[in-house]
């Protein structure tokens, strides 16, 4: 009859290696770590190239915003244009339109201040309508009167 210890048992155990069930559990659990990083990743990149067409239609209504300053007083009046290649740095807004709103100031009795407001619109990638707008108030004496 032989006699085996518990040291003996233990050390027989331990050189069998995983079981089935373990390698099953591992394999799961690296492959959901490894599913949810390339999740991340995706996001990532869309939300980056969301973020670059706000970033783009900004620039756009801004440099409008700039080219409205830039007329004569007399000469703002509401419009549309073509947002694509005003201060996009080369990204083109899919589906793009662009507003130029222009209003009197409230509490000029004058006329010597016009409220403007552009609003540029475009599609982002999966199609849901953005907007962003920026709005100035120009006096009939400019920036600098002097």
């Amino acid at each position: 009859m032989t006699v085996i210890t518990r040291a003996a048992e233990r050390r027989h155990r331990a050189r069998r290696g995983f079981t089935l069930i373990e390698v099953i559990i591992a394999t799961l659990v690296a492959s959901i770590g490894l599913l949810s990083a390339f999740y991340l990743t995706a996001q990532g990149t869309s939300m980056n190239a969301d973020s670059k067409l706000v970033m783009a239609a900004h620039l756009a209504a801004q440099q409008k915003i700039e080219m409205v300053r830039n007329t004569a007083f007399a000469s703002i009046a509401s419009a549309t244009f073509d947002p694509n290649g005003l201060g996009s740095g080369g990204t083109s807004l899919p589906g793009a339109t662009g507003v130029v709103t222009v209003g009197g100031h409230p509490g000029d009795a004058n006329g010597e201040l016009k409220d403007v407001t552009v609003v540029v619109k475009w599609k982002d990638r999966g199609g849901a309508n953005r907007s962003v707008a920026v709005a100035t108030v120009i006096g009939k004496g400019g920036i600098d009167p002097q």
